[in-house]
């Protein structure tokens, strides 16, 4: 009778583990995406950066920068008012700071120095400028008497000082290609931006938005930084709610911004998705939003959605929806361990999955902290993507993002998915899927405290040993995700706190769905899609490092745009174009032709078409 009870208990046991293994199975399938926006968008933007502030021991992050694929930094986050509005343009009076009732148009009252070396730097490393015209809460050169302008007079005279900082640096150094974005503003609702009423705000914004564009129409305008409002917007709220009474100045005076930046910070990835989705819903006055003024108009079509700053938070809910703070344990593992770079990955794929052109993540490195301090010393790491330590060193998150870098770079066309998987247990998984010219990247995020077991199926496809070859780039605690594992087979595993990034190659010449391209010595390869009528993504591969030019030319031979002119490594590359010429303006709809050189020598034509 023991012996049976016990053979009982066993196959209890083992039955209990089956069904647990069995229930907590991810089966994910990628399919072609049916939809028109199917290219990944390069959502690789930080805040801050690269060069540090003037107190940390961290270094110039170019390189570090660099190595993770970023592609542009939006200018805020430096504690010192370089590049702010507060400490390029300030009067004499040295009683405030910053004081801005003088004359704006007078050039002594500008200090260009440390604005022109920050910017400067984000040219020398290849990043794109976001250029945000707005100021700072904190600086540790001088304390602020303020926050925004305090009335009409300094209100006017800000305006015509973004517009003179706006001149200089989209025409630095006699180039008018650099920037694409101006965004006007830092943050609102937030007291430590403005602390005047919102309704005073959005007089003040819609002025400097009417002036700004008309200084600058040929690049993107917009913003504000919409942050506490993001929450009403999630929930569908259509009373109090702030982002609907600054569209509605701008609808009632007609002015239509290039695109909306808005600001989050939620360590549910889902809130990102449904943020976006809640956002371009209510910019088209339908769903929750259909009793909009704007509605069934068309007013807000077309504009574009920017979250401008995002990342990790520092509260939580209690049982009665009040925020708490996270203990410093748990926020020691979200901002510098292995559960930060799952949550932001989440994040990451979230966004992709939604109507978001463009995203900023806060920060890109810790103005100070220590690699081995504990959660309770002063020097533990909070946003940075990078330690502030003097070598910059690495977060589990930074080699998280040079994964979606790659993604990015060659895997470009999205592939169709859940979002998230969920297993029958209810554990939630995160991932995205993209197809490039050899092969699939498929990027996954587990933010459960257990390991999760899935199985892949791309394009109708089966992934087993016999079909693919898959390797997989880890990152957790002790894996950087640069050295990949081969997969031998058998059911995949993520452990908890984790990212991976498998990269699958067909073992055939011919995957059911599946057609690839074999790379010739250079030329271009493709564009997809093609047609297209938003952005398309033409891909080449050069046999050695080489000089590139990818040019764009209409029918009559007419030269429309330089998309990409650098020196690039051996492999597979690609340059995005979103039909624009060269001084932003859309081209109309036609055929056009994009030309390949290669060390000064054209080597390959190819047909591009172009529909609005």
């Amino acid at each position: 009778m023991k012996k049976m009870l016990i053979f009982i208990l066993a196959l209890g046991t083992l039955f209990s583990t089956t069904v647990k293994a069995q229930t907590d199975l991810h089966t994910l399938v990628f399919t072609q995406n049916t939809t028109t926006d199917t290219i990944l968008k390069p959502l690789l933007g930080v805040i801050a950066g690269p060069i540090p502030s003037p107190d940390s021991p961290a270094p110039d992050l170019t390189p570090q920068l660099q190595d993770i694929g970023v592609t542009s930094i939006r200018n805020n986050g430096y504690w010192d008012d370089r590049l702010d509005i507060e400490s390029i343009f300030h009067c004499p009076d040295t009683t405030v700071y910053p004081s801005w009732e003088c004359d704006p148009y007078d050039e002594s009252h500008y200090y260009w120095g440390p604005s022109d070396t920050l910017f400067q730097s984000f040219i020398d490393g290849g990043f794109e400028p976001f250029l945000r015209l707005g100021g700072e809460t904190q600086c540790s050169v001088r304390e602020h008497d303020f926050h925004g302008p305090q009335n009409e007079t300094q209100e006017n005279n800000w305006i015509v000082a973004a517009i003179k900082i706006a001149d200089r640096y989209t025409h630095w150094q006699g180039k008018n290609d650099l920037i694409q974005y101006l965004d006007i503003f830092t943050e609102w609702p937030n007291k430590d931006f403005w602390d005047r009423s919102n309704p005073e705000f959005i007089h003040f914004w819609a002025k400097a938005f009417k002036a700004v564009k008309e200084a600058f129409p040929d690049y993107k305008v917009g913003g504000p930084g919409l942050l506490f409002p993001t929450i009403s917007v999630i929930r569908g709220e259509t009373t109090h709610n702030p982002a609907i009474d600054f569209l509605k100045t701008l609808y009632n005076q007609k002015l239509r911004p290039d695109w909306i930046g808005w600001h989050l910070w939620k360590n549910d990835p889902t809130k990102y998705y449904i943020a976006a989705h809640q956002y371009r819903d209510l910019l088209d006055g339908v769903g929750d939003f259909s009793s909009v003024p704007w509605a069934g108009t068309d007013f807000f079509k077309g504009v574009e959605l920017i979250c401008g700053a995002y990342g990790v938070d520092q509260y939580i809910e209690d049982e009665n929806g009040n925020p708490r703070p996270i203990p410093r344990e748990e926020m020691d593992k979200l901002m510098n361990k292995k559960q930060g770079a799952a949550v932001l990955t989440g994040q990451w794929i979230a966004m992709q999955l939604s109507d978001v052109e463009r995203a900023y993540y806060y920060r890109a490195g810790d103005t100070y902290s220590d690699p081995s301090a504990g959660p309770n010393d002063r020097y533990m790491g909070w946003s940075g993507l990078f330690f502030g330590d003097p070598v910059g060193t690495y977060k589990p998150k930074a080699h998280a993002f040079r994964l979606w870098s790659q993604m990015v770079n060659n895997y470009p066309r999205m592939l169709a998915t859940d979002f998230p998987s969920v297993s029958p247990s209810g554990t939630r998984l995160w991932a995205l899927g993209g197809k490039g010219q050899t092969g699939y990247g498929v990027l996954l995020a587990n933010t459960e405290s257990q390991t999760l077991d899935y199985t892949l199926n791309i394009e109708g496809t089966p992934v087993r040993p016999g079909n693919f070859q898959v390797d997989i780039y880890q990152v957790d605690d002790t894996n950087n995700g640069r050295t990949p594992t081969r997969w031998t087979g058998g059911t995949f595993h993520i452990p908890d706190g984790t990212v991976q990034m498998l990269v699958l190659t067909p073992k055939t010449t011919h995957v059911e769905g599946a057609k690839f391209e074999t790379p010739k010595t250079f030329g271009i390869l493709s564009n997809y899609p093609n047609p297209f009528n938003g952005a398309t993504t033409i891909c080449f591969s050069l046999k050695n490092s080489a000089s590139v030019r990818v040019e764009i030319f209409d029918l009559s031979g007419r030269k429309v745009a330089t998309l990409l002119e650098k020196r690039l490594p051996a492999g597979e590359n690609s340059v995005n174009w979103n039909g624009q010429n060269d001084t932003y303006r859309s081209v109309p709809s036609g055929t056009y032709l994009c030309r390949l050189v290669v060390n000064g020598k054209p080597v390959h034509v190819h047909k591009l078409i172009y529909l609005k």
